[in-house]
């Protein structure tokens, strides 16, 4: 049930964009992305909507045996009558879409499809966009939202209302597959920004295959490098530390792709540190909230390792290469 706001309660959206809030790092993590159309009403919590109430113990179970999976509820107009159900899962570690129409979900390999099984399903090809409109979940979202929603529609993007993100503070937010990135404080003059392939750094949220300190880290990387695609950065492993987190990424020079040609230059490892701290001022982190301390993240680079690593790949590809008659351990098979 939604909260009854008094009409001079602020909106929680202008609150966190006029106190400029930092966006690095807020987006939801989730390896797996489940999305299940439901045109009908959508409760605070997506799972206990009554429209999906037949289906809800087979969400149940793909959501326990998928690791790290997240349920969207998606809609969009739809042809009268329609008996299908449209069904999706997002796989942004390993860019790729696929999708069923179906009428029961039953019918869905959902858990094979997301364990990497061959399975019969349609892979979508265009970048597909997600535009939180969860009116009951905070009102921000469905005012800032559908002018996006709409907006992203009449472009000609494959866009669709879906139920929470997480971050309603931040609305408009969305998430585009298959990359993965999530953004906020959308408004109708960001869209051509968003049908780009080219990453928008001033309102990316994180890359949603990573957790909360390693998208942090990635942006910090992309704005210090110039790096807009998204296959010009990739995240290799991030570790706790004393103080916060320590990331790793492999990037390559703009313009360049991080591919598996033989001929591709090597790419240049970058290790940050990356460590929480509290904003100045509280405020509320939805509509109708006590204001709160709200955490951030601040990262820095950490040049001396990243330079080791460097230095560690150059000594490596300079290492002469031994044959058979200076390395014994390479000695032929029929010398004993």
């Amino acid at each position: 049930m939604s909260r009854a706001l008094p009409i001079a309660d602020p909106f929680c959206a202008d609150t966190a964009e006029a106190m400029k809030e930092p966006l690095a790092g807020t987006a939801a993590h989730a390896r797996a992305w489940i999305l299940v159309e439901e045109p009908g009403i959508w409760d605070r919590d997506p799972i206990a909507s009554a429209g999906i109430a037949g289906e809800r113990a087979v969400i149940e179970g793909w959501l326990t045996a998928i690791p790290k999976s997240r349920l969207q509820l998606v809609r969009r107009p739809r042809t009268s009558g329609a008996t299908t159900r449209r069904v999706m899962l997002a796989l942004p570690g390993e860019g790729r879409v696929l999708a069923w129409s179906v009428e029961s979900l039953a019918r869905v390999p959902m858990i094979e499809a997301a364990r990497g099984d061959a399975v019969e399903a349609e892979r979508l090809d265009v970048p597909l966009h997600l535009v939180c409109t969860h009116g009951k979940r905070d009102r921000c979202c469905a005012l800032r939202g559908m002018p996006i929603f709409h907006a992203l529609a009449a472009a000609g993007a494959d866009v669709w209302q879906t139920s929470h993100l997480g971050g309603h503070r931040f609305a408009a937010t969305s998430v585009r597959f298959p990359d993965g990135y999530a953004f906020g404080y959308l408004t109708v003059e960001h869209v051509a920004s968003l049908l780009d392939e080219a990453v928008p750094l001033e309102i990316a949220r994180g890359r949603v295959s990573l957790d909360e300190p390693s998208q942090a880290a990635e942006l910090a990387l992309r704005r210090a490098l110039g790096l807009r695609r998204p296959n010009e950065v990739a995240h290799v492993a991030t570790e706790r530390t004393e103080s916060g987190w320590r990331a790793r990424f492999s990037a390559r020079a703009s313009g360049e792709s991080l591919t598996l040609e033989a001929d591709a230059p090597e790419p240049t490892p970058h290790v940050l540190d990356v460590r929480k701290t509290t904003l100045e001022g509280a405020r509320p982190k939805s509509c109708g909230d006590a204001p709160s301390a709200i955490d951030t993240f601040v990262v820095s680079f950490d040049e001396a390792l990243a330079a080791a690593a460097r230095g560690a790949r150059v000594a490596e590809s300079a290492r002469p290469e031994l044959d058979d008659r200076t390395d014994p351990a390479r000695k032929a098979p029929h010398d004993s």
